[in-house]
């Protein structure tokens, strides 16, 4: 692993659309005036994956319309700082020890603890169902531990709200998080 190795990652597990592809990216990648530049978005394609990491994106905006088009150049093959990887090299752009924590989206308003704060690198999993993949093949990874959260989002929003929970945990305000309901 790289010294510029991103210590977020999000992946997302499951073939989608353009449009939900081109948000996810967005809500993985961008924060109000930059680039989260230790972040990086891991995009399941019908033939590999679709790597986009923080710290090498060029002409990424927030708008619908451009992030799209963005996704688009990409896929055709402009680089923009994104690259496509097969299923054999997914493993060595992913950090081999990390947090793990799995996210359902529109499935309750739950957040559990874990312990983000310590690790050294975060991925962040969306696109499962309690402990079954709901599509093409799961990554393996290997973990320190995991957590699992549920929020009440769609698939393309939840990794603005994840990031915005990590930044919590990782700045000592995790006191402020909502607690498990019953």
């Amino acid at each position: 692993m790289s010294r510029s190795s991103p210590r977020r990652v999000h992946v997302l597990l499951i073939e989608t659309d353009v449009q939900t592809m081109a948000a996810f990216i967005v809500n993985s990648l961008l924060v109000s005036h930059g680039i989260r530049l230790d972040a990086a978005a891991l995009l399941r394609l019908r033939h590999g994956w679709l790597w986009v990491p923080g710290s090498g994106i060029r002409h990424l905006r927030p708008d619908a319309d451009s992030s799209e088009g963005w996704v688009r150049a990409v896929l055709r093959g402009r680089s923009l700082g994104a690259r496509i990887v097969g299923d054999h090299a997914v493993l060595e752009v992913l950090p081999g020890e990390a947090l793990c924590i799995e996210v359902a989206a529109n499935a309750g308003a739950t957040l559990c603890r874990g312990s983000p704060g310590g690790a050294r690198h975060v991925v962040i999993t969306y696109g499962r169902t309690r402990g079954r993949p709901r599509a093409k093949p799961h990554l393996q990874l290997a973990c320190l531990e995991r957590c699992w959260l549920e929020l009440a989002a769609p698939l393309a929003l939840s990794p603005a709200i994840v990031n915005v929970v990590l930044d919590r945990v990782e700045a000592g305000l995790d006191h402020l998080l909502p607690t498990a309901r019953a």
